[in-house]
């Protein structure tokens, strides 16, 4: 007997960092402050321990998830947990955890490094697992160009939700829009939700495709915005949905960085372009905005100052197309954007020499 989260995984639900200390440990302190602030910008759910967590031991990543979700059971507020791995048997033992908290479903990113295919996801990963827990929501999450492999397939996913009516939606971040169309005609009823902040309103709005919202990573900074531009979209107002997105598109697009100031040593004298991915330019976003300390955890390393300063460019031009959007960060965390925005001190300090 399924427990009705299905109904709940729509609109925006966010994929949370785990902010840590100077010391490098977790700080449960700004972690209730972000909680804070996206329940007070009325977000639909939270993921913690997720693929945005960051670096995390076993006992760090339960220890988040419990936090959360008796965070969430006080609040009224919907928890996604990350519980995926690259072992069905350590996701087992993860959703064995979150479900003696009272969770009602988890996500689970495809398995890293062995890069399984369509059928050993759906049948020694997926399926073992909503098998294991019948009554408990299973949301895969399918990032191919992260997890190497095809991903979950739409053929194998349908195969998989008409066998396991508690497979309940799909995260999905793999970039076609005819896979996405594929998905969405053989899997009409599960949740759909855009793992791509900048895809979410087209993904949203093809009629071939109609998801149902988004897991967000840009959502830890504009919740209030993205929300808005999802509940337009879903409420038939896509006039103002689209010029929503306008306004924020410079931060939907900013998840992963590019930048050129790095030496290439098998050529001197060249700059080599690096891509530094998400959680690393979130983290620095919010830190430069006063939401969280800086403490990341190696392998993640602060990125060279260009790439700092694209992600400042984009938060000053959202600041000043957008002000609304950032508004609420200096109510919650008693900061200035502005002048944090405008601080040039604070940038370099977030920058490594490369």
């Amino acid at each position: 007997m399924l427990n009705g989260f299905s109904d709940r995984l729509r609109g925006v639900f966010t994929a949370l960092p785990t902010p840590l200390n100077d010391n490098g440990r977790i700080d449960l302190v700004t972690m209730t402050r972000l909680l804070e602030f996206q329940r007070h910008q009325k977000i639909d759910g939270i993921v913690p321990a997720g693929t945005t967590a960051g670096v995390l031991e076993e006992y760090e990543q339960m220890g988040i998830i419990g936090f959360v979700l008796r965070y969430g059971q006080s609040h009224g507020l919907h928890v996604l947990p990350g519980l995926g791995s690259n072992s069905t048997r350590h996701s087992i033992k993860l959703t064995e955890f979150a479900v003696s908290l009272g969770a009602k479903a988890g996500l689970y990113v495809d398995p890293y490094y062995y890069c399984p295919n369509s059928v050993q996801l759906r049948m020694d990963y997926y399926s073992p697992l909503a098998q294991t827990f019948p009554g408990f929501g299973i949301v895969p999450y399918v990032i191919p160009g992260r997890t190497g492999g095809t991903g979950l397939e739409p053929r194998d996913l349908s195969i998989l939700a008409n066998s396991h009516p508690n497979i309940i939606g799909v995260k999905y971040a793999a970039s076609s829009h005819e896979r996405a169309a594929k998905m969405r005609s053989l899997c009409p009823t599960l949740r759909l939700m855009s793992g791509d902040d900048d895809q979410t309103l087209p993904l949203m709005r093809d009629s071939s495709t109609t998801f149902d919202g988004a897991i967000s990573v840009m959502s830890n900074v504009i919740p209030l915005a993205i929300g808005k531009m999802i509940r337009r979209q879903r409420s038939g107002k896509a006039v103002e949905a689209a010029k929503i997105s306008q306004q924020i598109a410079p931060l939907l697009g900013i998840v992963s960085v590019r930048s050129g100031t790095c030496d290439d040593y098998d050529f001197p004298g060249h700059k080599k372009e690096l891509l530094w991915r998400n959680p690393l330019p979130l983290l620095t976003m919010m830190a430069g905005l006063g939401m969280i300390p800086f403490s990341i955890r190696q392998p993640l390393g602060k990125m060279p100052l260009d790439a700092v300063l694209i992600v400042r460019s984009a938060l000053r031009q959202v600041w000043t197309d957008a002000q609304w959007a950032l508004d609420p960060i200096a109510d919650c965390f008693g900061v200035n954007v502005e002048e944090r925005i405008e601080d040039d001190q604070i940038w370099q300090s977030l920058a490594r020499a490369c």
